[in-house]
C-alpha cells in the first residue's frame, strides 16, 4: 500500500512544488492522503469526485480547490482525455520564511490560508481566471514563477465566490494505522458502492468486529458508515445525471440503491433537492 503521508519535494531551485498532468501523464493519487503543504488544484475541462475531509461531491467542467495543511483528501480526476489538464501547486506556510505571511501585505492571503483548513472550492469565473494564470506559470523560469504565484494567491484571496467544503469539524488522522484503515475502507466503497456492502465484509477487511468498526468509523469521520456509503452513491448519481440521459430509475439502480423510493429519500436528504429538481437545474445551467 502506498504511504498515506505524501512527501512533497519541490524541484531543484524552487521553493514550492508545481506539477502539470495531462492524458499521457495523469495524476495517480487514489489513496486517502495528506501532507503539511497547502495544495491548490486546478482541473481544466475534466470531471470527477472531490473528497476533502468529510466533504464528498461531484464536479464537471473543471474545478479550482484550495486544500489546507494536513487536510486529508483523495485525487480528483477519475480519467483524463486529450482536452483536460490538471495543475497542482503545493507549498508550506513558511516556504518563504517563518513570518512572511505575517506581514501586513499578506493579511488577505493569510486569512484565506487559514480558511482553507476546511477546504475551499471556487466558482467558475474564479476558476477560469486563476486557471489561465497557472497555465502561464508553467512556461516561466523559477524566479518569475514565484512572483507570479504570489500575485495569483493575492488575486485568489480577494475572491468572495467560493464554497467552504467542511463547515463543521474536519477529520485529521495522524495515526498511520488509522490512515491505512481509512484508505482500505474508502477504496472498497469506491470499487463496490453499486453492490450490497455488508457490514461483516467491510469490518473483516480491516480486522475489526462489526460493532467495533461502527464505533471506529463514527469516531474517526463523525458520520456513520452507512451515511458515508449513501453519500458516495448520491454523488455518483449526480455524476450520471450530468453525463448521461439515464432515467431516474436507471440512475438509482446504477448507483447501488435497491429501490427508487429509497434513492429519492436519500438524494433529497443529502442534496436538499429531489432527483428531478436537481436534473432540471442542470438543464437550466446548460442553456
Amino acid at each position: 500500500m502506498n504511504p498515506v503521508l505524501e512527501k512533497v519535494q519541490p524541484e531543484f531551485g524552487s521553493s514550492f512544488s508545481l506539477k502539470h498532468f495531462y492524458q499521457e501523464q495523469p495524476n495517480h493519487k487514489p489513496t486517502w492522503h495528506y501532507h503539511p503543504e497547502f495544495e491548490l488544484v486546478y482541473v481544466e475541462n475534466g470531471s470527477g469526485k472531490i473528497h476533502v475531509g468529510q466533504h464528498l461531491s461531484y464536479f464537471k467542467n473543471g474545478a479550482l480547490v484550495l486544500i489546507g495543511s494536513n487536510l486529508p483528501h483523495l485525487g480528483f480526476v477519475e480519467r483524463m482525455t486529450a482536452n483536460e489538464i490538471e495543475i497542482v501547486v503545493q507549498f508550506k506556510l513558511d516556504f518563504l520564511g517563518s513570518s512572511f505571511f505575517d506581514s501586513a501585505e499578506m493579511a488577505n492571503i493569510k486569512k484565506m490560508l487559514e480558511l482553507s483548513a476546511s477546504g475551499l472550492k471556487f466558482k467558475k469565473h474564479v476558476q477560469r481566471e486563476i486557471g489561465e494564470g497557472l497555465k502561464e506559470i508553467l512556461e516561466m523560469n523559477n524566479f518569475n514563477k514565484l512572483i507570479y504565484f504570489l500575485k495569483l494567491l493575492n488575486k485568489l484571496s480577494k475572491a468572495t465566490d467560493y464554497e467552504i467544503l467542511n463547515v463543521g469539524e474536519v477529520i485529521m488522522v495522524s495515526n498511520p494505522q488509522d490512515n491505512d484503515r481509512l484508505n482500505i475502507i474508502f477504496k472498497y466503497v469506491r470499487n463496490n458502492f453499486n453492490l450490497e456492502i455488508k457490514l461483516e465484509q467491510i469490518s473483516e477487511l480491516v480486522s475489526m468486529s462489526p460493532q467495533g468498526f461502527c464505533r471506529y468509523f463514527k469516531k474517526t469521520t463523525s458520520k456513520t458508515f452507512m451515511q458515508y456509503v449513501n453519500e458516495y452513491k448520491v454523488v455518483h448519481a449526480t455524476k450520471l445525471m450530468a453525463e448521461t440521459n439515464l432515467s431516474i430509475t436507471e440512475i438509482a439502480d446504477e448507483s447501488g440503491f435497491n429501490n427508487k423510493s429509497h434513492f429519492i429519500n436519500q438524494f433529497k436528504r443529502i442534496t436538499k433537492q429531489t432527483p428531478s429538481a436537481y436534473r432540471q437545474g442542470l438543464v437550466q445551467i446548460s442553456i
